[in-house]
């Protein structure tokens, strides 16, 4: 007898079969990024106001430089602090090594992948910002953590720098209202956000770097053109540019050879304001890779009333190879300038020096 709508057979709807969930997303390999932050730290640079020669070189040879990066095991924040000349050995990351958090505790705040770090100095204390994975926004991870109103970047590449009143600034790329680089001040909560004057024809993804003098902040990134013959791009050039600016002054300058340098790649970039009184050196350094990760340099001398003049870019006399998945940041000491990333041969960051060029 055929079943019906009223039997035991169908007093009870079977159950939905459950769909399968969603693939877990794939695990970031940290392992594949190095961000790094060098900056030194304000507790062990003295004032030298007044100072003799002597107190000033021995202060000199006590600076420590604050090495921020971050970490392969998990992507979180971690820091080593060393003396440079001489310079100590670099500890390596682990427990006992580089100070750090190596559990796996959810959540972690780990860092965007591919994002870089910027540390600035404010109140005499290193605060360092990078941009968060979950969430893509720019926070402040020391020395406490918290988030950067309205500060969102879509790569995660930022830069920072002070002004000369010791205000800091932070940098990144503002590709949501194609403007160019934009600026946040960061010494006030509310701080506004701002764009860089000629900055609006920066390459998607460009790498960032900044530094200050005592008068103007200066601006590192790369620009892209392009040539067009019906509507169809037959050529593009890249070049490393710096932008200096202090309010609505700005003065712009292009690095001369960094377009065959880069060759329509990609480039990463580091800067540093060097001064040696002494010597009569007052400069601005800018290093760069080229598509093999080789490390390029060039500068300009500040002179008061003077724009700046970038000399032809060149090859470090060390040649430092960079490896693909490194950034790399630079500080400067007496007579030449210190470097640190991780090179195509290590699996570390490990220091490299750059000697000064004092002839003119």
């Amino acid at each position: 007898m055929p079943c019906n709508e009223t039997c035991q057979c169908h007093r009870y709807k079977p159950a939905p079969t459950p769909s399968s969930p969603p693939p877990p997303p794939p695990a970031v390999e940290y392992k594949a990024m190095q961000a790094v932050s060098a900056i030194l730290n304000p507790e062990t640079v003295a004032a030298v106001n007044g100072a003799t020669a002597e107190k000033i070189e021995e202060d000199r040879l006590e600076k420590k430089v604050v090495l921020f990066q971050s970490l392969a095991a998990n992507g979180t924040l971690g820091y080593d602090q060393v003396t440079f000349q001489p310079h100590d050995k670099l500890k390596k990351q682990g427990k006992g090594g580089v100070v750090g958090y190596y559990g796996n505790l959810k959540p972690i705040p780990s860092l965007k992948f591919g994002s870089t770090l910027a540390s600035i100095v404010q109140d005499n204390f290193i605060h360092t910002y990078g941009v968060l994975e979950n969430d893509g926004a720019l926070w402040l991870l020391s020395p406490i953590y918290m988030p950067v109103t309205g500060a969102v970047t879509i790569w995660g590449i930022i830069a920072g720098c002070n002004d000369s009143s010791g205000n800091g600034y932070i940098f990144w790329q503002d590709l949501a209202k194609r403007k160019g680089i934009a600026m946040r001040d960061v010494s006030k909560v509310d701080g506004k956000t701002s764009t860089i004057g000629g900055t609006g024809d920066s390459l998607d993804q460009t790498s960032i770097a900044a530094c200050n003098d005592s008068e103007y902040r200066y601006l590192a990134f790369q620009t892209v053109s392009q040539e067009l013959e019906d509507d169809v791009v037959v050529s593009e050039k890249r070049t490393v540019r710096v932008v200096r600016f202090n309010g609505s002054e700005v003065d712009i300058d292009d690095i001369p050879g960094s377009d065959e340098i880069v060759r329509g790649q990609h480039t990463k970039i580091a800067m540093v304001h060097a001064v040696d009184a002494s010597k009569g050196i007052n400069r601005i350094y800018v290093y760069f890779t080229n598509v093999d990760g080789r490390l390029s340099r060039s500068y300009t001398d500040i002179v008061s009333g003077q724009k700046i003049s970038f000399k032809t870019a060149v090859t470090t006399e060390n040649s430092i190879t960079v490896a693909k998945h490194a950034n790399l940041s630079v500080v400067a000491a007496k007579g030449k300038n210190i470097i640190y990333t991780v090179k195509s041969v290590d699996s570390e960051i490990s220091y490299s020096d750059d000697k000064w060029t004092y002839s003119k």
